[in-house]
């Protein structure tokens, strides 16, 4: 079973929207590092595109991409199994699971250079839509 590492960048209610519509991830039991599998309602079948019907999306570059997340988001570690197409921008899977990217964490990941291809455009630092209210950068 082919798996794949990449990043969901959900609202505070753990939703994507699309068109006016929200959908809802599972997050991690307390205590889990990752969340359950999820599978999708309605799998489609392998046919080599990152895009279309039957699966979940993630962005695997080499960081978030905000260009495609809600206006208040956070990044998540996401894993995909059952990988239905991909490009070199996101990857499109049968199931999928998160992982929690905490304040420090996402720090360090900027700090250390693991998101040199993310695109913040759309964090806005002063309005706290990516770090919570009196969260300060450890030194």
């Amino acid at each position: 079973m082919n798996t794949m590492n990449g990043w969901k960048l959900l609202n505070p209610a753990l939703c994507t929207e699309r068109q006016g519509k929200y959908f809802s991830y599972p997050a991690p039991a307390p205590g889990q590092k990752w969340s359950e599998w999820m599978r999708h309602p309605e799998p489609g079948d392998p046919d080599g595109n990152e895009c279309g019907p039957g699966g979940w999306h993630i962005m695997i570059t080499k960081g978030p991409d905000a260009r495609y997340a809600t206006r208040n988001w956070w990044p998540w570690f996401a894993q995909g199994r059952e990988v239905l197409g991909h490009s070199r921008e996101k990857a499109r899977v049968v199931e999928i699971r998160l992982r929690r990217v905490t304040p420090r964490v996402f720090w360090r990941i900027i700090r250390l250079g693991w998101c040199n291809e993310a695109d913040l455009s759309g964090a806005d630092h002063n309005e706290y839509t990516i770090w919570p209210k009196g969260f300060k950068v450890p030194v």
